[in-house]
């Protein structure tokens, strides 16, 4: 959070910081499926 203060105005703070938080978790559920592969797969 202190990152997006310094580079977003402070009444985007919230969405920004909502929207780093759900790209997280689409990129866990996308790659987990790849990951799995390649740990099974070497």
């Amino acid at each position: 959070p202190t990152l997006l203060r310094e580079l977003v105005p402070a009444e985007q703070v919230a969405g920004h910081y909502g929207a780093l938080l759900s790209l997280y978790a689409l990129m866990q559920v996308i790659f987990a499926p790849v990951l799995g592969q390649f740990s099974d797969a070497y």
